[in-house]
């Protein structure tokens, strides 16, 4: 077996160093962000980005080659979705992104749906990103607002 190349950073090269790969669909969605890898040393770490509706899928690589050859290797993707308010979930007030970020947290750790500290802290982080919304308004010059004045009671 060919000793793995680790310095391919898109699929053109990947064509020219690796003979026999096989490629399904656009093998350049993400975009390479960073890249640091060793031949010598048998380690590669990579951070990728792809733009989806609302937000983007950040993919981080680390790959390290075990003293029988072998090659040990985790790969995270979290999803940050933008808020109707252009902030990403902490940052955003928006509730469908939370309720998105709570489900995304649930499905891969389950026991959380049901832990009471969990869901206080969830929540008071919910209300403290509304909180901190208001603060940095009010303490913005007029001229700079960019939200709507508040609307006026009919009399």
């Amino acid at each position: 077996m060919t000793e793995k190349t680790l310095h391919n950073s898109d699929v053109s090269g990947a064509r020219l160093n690796v003979p026999d790969i096989n490629i399904v669909g656009n093998g350049d969605t993400y975009r390479l962000l960073c890249k640091a890898s060793s031949q010598n040393e048998g380690w590669m770490k990579s951070s990728k980005a792809m733009e989806v509706p609302g937000g983007c899928v950040v993919q981080v690589t680390t790959q390290q080659k075990n003293t029988d050859g072998s090659y040990a290797g985790q790969t995270l993707a979290p999803v940050s979705f933008l808020g109707g308010d252009g902030k990403t979930w902490p940052q955003t007030m928006d509730a469908v992104v939370w309720a998105k970020e709570f489900v995304e947290t649930a499905t891969r750790i389950p026991s959380i749906a049901t832990d009471e500290g969990t869901m206080i802290s969830w929540f008071a982080n919910a209300i403290m990103a509304g909180y901190d919304e208001a603060q940095r308004r009010c303490h913005q010059p007029p001229n700079d607002r960019t939200e709507r004045p508040a609307r006026q009671p009919e009399v």
